[in-house]
């Protein structure tokens, strides 16, 4: 009975399957739940009426170095027997930290361009954008390799969806060799965006105060003639060039390195740059819903748990935060193209998917803002809200930076 019953019984099956499989597939939905639309997978399709948006951002990031010697340069004072003793524990903390922050700043979107100041070596941003939650953002970087004597750099990490890579180079500041000591280059990157536009991006991290503003000011202009000489040579020989500066300046928009050398061919958006999340706004989903009643204790200069009620940081009017005062160090300089100042129902913002194209623009009253969430900021003891730092001097603090990410959205 069996020689029979088993052929039989795969023929059956055969027959079933054949039969059952045909009319499933001609059930199932084309899109189904398991199944995302094209508008699930670019959720920026619908931003603002249908125009796309790129957000541009750049942060010092504050000593971001790795916990090993490199030959030639002087970063004795962030290895593990080291007076900070910085060890490995805590700089995987400062990463997780910096690349949360990152997402927390994208508001659904990745943000599409990033300069960040104050990092060692190709290393440390290679587990940035690796090894921490960056990584399934598919980020690819560039970063410098200057002459400075600690080792710090400057890095450029770019979204290869939107941003294009054409060419990029670093300008070295040129310096006296017989009583100057190198400073850090200048990064300059060409990409396409997606609209087809030519974008030229300037990213650097200015000569500090070191000695007073007065004295040092003229290292400043003089790395920002570089940029300004780069810029000139652009305009001449691009048709409509859209040119972009940022990072780590150490001058106000009002000094002279900006207001004299580079306004010329530069807008300061940072003048116009308000804190976000707004202050009636809830952080519950950037600080991941665990904060507890805002209070300033008496033995402690810090206070790091809060509820999204009670926080406000409309006092932060700037990213950087010195002898009391805020001061806007870090810039985000557009070339004039870019600007537009018309709020009205007319304007490019509200303007229908069917109208013409419109430019590559900004709005520098709504579009640029201080990313100052409840976990990047802190209270002194004299009740001063200022950045969460990772040092005070060499005592270890656990915060994250001492400047806050500033950031500006463009659209197309």
């Amino acid at each position: 009975m069996m020689q029979w019953f088993l052929p039989a019984f795969i023929c059956l099956c055969t027959v079933l399957w054949s039969v059952v499989l045909p009319l499933a597939a001609q059930s199932t939905p084309p899109h189904s739940a398991s199944t995302p639309t094209a508008e699930q997978w670019q959720p920026h399709r619908n931003y603002a009426h249908s125009l796309k948006r790129l957000r541009i951002l750049t942060w010092n990031v504050e000593n971001l170095f790795d916990t090993l010697h490199d030959e030639g340069f002087h970063d004795e004072e962030f290895q593990p027997l080291s007076e900070r003793k910085w060890t490995s524990p805590r700089y995987w903390r400062k990463q997780g930290a910096i690349a949360r922050t990152l997402v927390a700043a994208a508001d659904l979107q990745p943000i599409d361009l990033i300069g960040l100041c104050e990092v060692e070596n190709d290393s440390v941003i290679h587990h940035l954008c690796r090894r921490t939650r960056l990584a399934r953002l598919g980020y690819k970087f560039l970063i410098t390799h200057s002459g400075d004597q600690r080792g710090v750099d400057v890095a450029l990490l770019y979204q290869p969806v939107t941003m294009s890579l054409i060419a990029h180079q670093s300008l070295r500041v040129p310096f006296d060799t017989l009583c100057e000591r190198p400073t850090r280059d200048i990064l300059h990157a060409t990409f396409r965006a997606p609209r087809g536009d030519t974008l030229d991006v300037f990213l650097a991290h200015f000569p500090s105060r070191l000695g007073g503003a007065k004295h040092s000011s003229p290292y400043r202009e003089r790395a920002a003639n570089l940029i300004a000489h780069t810029a000139d040579s652009l305009l001449r020989t691009r048709l409509r060039p859209h040119l972009i500066a940022l990072g780590d300046f150490n001058d106000e928009p009002s000094d002279p390195s900006i207001a004299r050398v580079l306004s010329p061919y530069f807008y300061a958006l940072t003048t116009h740059a308000t804190p976000y999340p707004e202050p009636s706004i809830k952080e519950e989903s950037l600080s991941g819903g665990t904060s507890s009643p805002k209070t300033l204790e008496k033995d402690s200069t810090t206070v790091h748990h809060r509820t999204p009620n009670s926080f406000d940081n409309s006092a932060v009017s700037g990213t950087y935060f010195f002898r009391h005062q805020w001061s806007r160090i870090d810039q985000i300089l557009v070339s004039h193209n870019f600007i537009s100042q018309d709020c009205s129902p007319s304007s490019p913002i509200n303007a229908s998917q069917n109208s013409k194209k419109i430019p590559f623009f900004t709005r520098p009253s709504h579009d640029v803002h201080i990313f100052a969430p409840a976990f990047l900021l802190e209270y002194s003891k004299s009740g001063e809200l200022h950045p969460y730092r990772t040092y005070l001097g060499t005592y270890y603090h656990g915060g994250i930076s001492d400047h806050l990410p500033l950031f500006a959205d463009f659209w197309y």
